[in-house]
């Protein structure tokens, strides 16, 4: 699945990624959308997914992302 997830988020200009793990926080990715940001700064998170498994976060990122690109 994360194959798949960076295929989609290569397809799509001016996003950013944010992909962290602890043992404290687990799996984090994060997919922010810079439009009509300044330089140098990300704004909110449009894909927010937090997971024990490196896997499925990546899964959950990936769908969240699919549906917000949906949306637009």
């Amino acid at each position: 699945m994360e194959k798949d997830f960076f295929e989609l988020y290569l397809k799509h200009s001016l996003l950013c990624l944010d992909v962290g793990h602890s043992s404290i926080t687990d799996w984090t990715v994060r997919v922010h959308d810079r439009r009509g940001k300044p330089a140098g700064q990300w704004g909110d998170p449009v894909v927010s997914v937090q997971d024990p498994h490196r896997e499925a976060a990546f899964a959950k990122a990936y769908t969240l992302l699919v549906e917000k690109k949906k949306k637009k």
